[in-house]
């Protein structure tokens, strides 16, 4: 399960440094997120302010974790 979440992962990273967010706007990132994890099925639901919280079953679901990331981009452009 693990090397799934990891492949997937590598699989949608450079879709997400080429997103052109706005540092006071991150709904297009967090939406780029959401399409990819509605294309592998995971449930997920957005937050008031525009997160993702995204519902990953593992080997153990009597035990919850969570995984927690910000994502933000600064506009910096070389």
């Amino acid at each position: 399960m693990f090397k799934e979440y990891k492949d997937f992962s590598w699989e949608i990273l450079p879709d997400l440094l080429k997103s052109e967010g706005v540092a006071s706007n991150c709904l297009k990132t967090a939406s780029l997120v959401a399409e990819y994890l509605e294309k592998e099925a995971v449930p997920l639901r957005f937050t008031n302010k525009g997160g993702v919280i995204a519902e990953l079953q593992g080997r153990d679901n009597t035990r919850t974790r969570l995984f927690t990331a910000h994502i933000d981009t600064l506009g910096g452009k070389e």
